[in-house]
């Protein structure tokens, strides 16, 4: 577990310092532009001569942690090989080297990945035409990706799960949150979230959810569309794991709404159980707890700020369509 404080999170790597650390780690390329790309979360990411991708890990505190990095940017590119050709016509960033040694300006390792020349949906003001072609990308995306055979990967390492362990975890984090997290929020948020879990748990035996690989983080900042329109490029598989399929969706229907996706569902070839569109329900409503528990570990105020918008968020969103029994 890496040890990273909220002051190394929020703050992004100096492009100057991203600059020289490029210059001594590629001494033979020419280097003419370094470009600051926001996000990152625990890494400042810089495109080089929009090339390829860089991302400098925020935190400078040691060896140990540094390798720790190391062996997971190794484990992603033996991943995104194996799963690539899978997933064409879309394409997904693979690492392609990591830059590591001496230098003046930077200790740790600089991860480098494929640079693509899309746009990010968050960036596209797309029409209904346009979200219906979207709609169609994605659910092809997502039809080839959790098809993957899963004993393909498990010689990677990759922690297999059985549906009864993905049912568990929904009661587990439960018990968890209202153990740690709920001390945080006021008595609104902590009965919403209650009625959350209680509604959605109601349920849950009866659920059988398809264990799959997902992507762990698809969301419209990660998921850009190639320059002709005619496919996705996916970036930021760190989060990658086997996982419900609905995981994958849940951001697609808070964006773009219900309507969306079930048109991204007409066009997902595998099949989904009568309750997959409650689950992608549940875990976009339940987003807000994650910055919940940040503002919590760092205890920061401006983690519980987000936190509380995102809350206000998707609790109106829940409220407007009518999702849940109690809302």
């Amino acid at each position: 577990m890496l040890n990273i404080t909220e002051e190394q999170l929020v703050t992004p790597i100096a492009l100057d310092i991203a600059y020289q650390t490029l210059l001594e780690r590629l001494p033979e390329r020419s280097i003419e532009k370094v470009r600051y790309l926001p996000g990152g979360g625990s890494f400042s990411v810089f495109a080089l001569n929009n090339e390829m991708v860089t991302r400098f890990p925020k935190f400078l505190t040691g060896h140990e942690e540094f390798q720790i990095v190391e062996e997971q940017f190794q484990f992603e590119k033996l991943v995104m090989n194996a799963i690539y050709s899978l997933l064409a016509p879309h394409q997904v960033a693979r690492p392609t080297s990591l830059l590591s040694g001496p230098s003046q300006s930077f200790p740790g390792p600089v991860l480098c990945y494929e640079l693509f020349d899309g746009t990010p949906i968050s960036q596209l003001s797309l029409d209904h035409a346009q979200q219906r072609h979207m709609a169609a990308l994605l659910g092809d995306f997502f039809s080839r990706l959790h098809s993957i055979d899963r004993a393909r990967l498990a010689a990677f390492g990759f922690f297999d799960v059985e549906p009864e362990y993905l049912k568990q975890g929904w009661f587990d984090s439960f018990e968890r949150n209202r153990q740690t997290t709920f001390q945080l929020l006021n008595d609104e948020e902590r009965t919403w979230f209650t009625h959350l879990y209680e509604d959605f748990l109601a349920d849950a035996t009866a659920m059988q959810p398809r264990v799959a690989l997902c992507h762990g983080d698809c969301t419209v900042e990660n998921v850009m569309l190639a320059t002709d329109h005619s496919h996705l490029q996916v970036i930021d598989w760190d989060d990658m794991q086997f996982d419900d399929p609905a995981r994958d969706f849940c951001e697609w229907l808070g964006d773009f709404g219900e309507g969306f996706l079930h048109s991204l569902l007409d066009h997902y070839t595998l099949q989904v159980d009568p309750f997959f569109v409650q689950r992608a329900k549940f875990y976009y409503c339940r987003i807000p707890l994650l910055y919940f528990a940040m503002a919590q570990q760092y205890e920061s105020s401006r983690f519980l700020t987000y936190a509380r918008g995102k809350y206000m968020e998707n609790r109106e969103k829940c409220h407007q369509q009518g999702w849940f029994r109690w809302s």
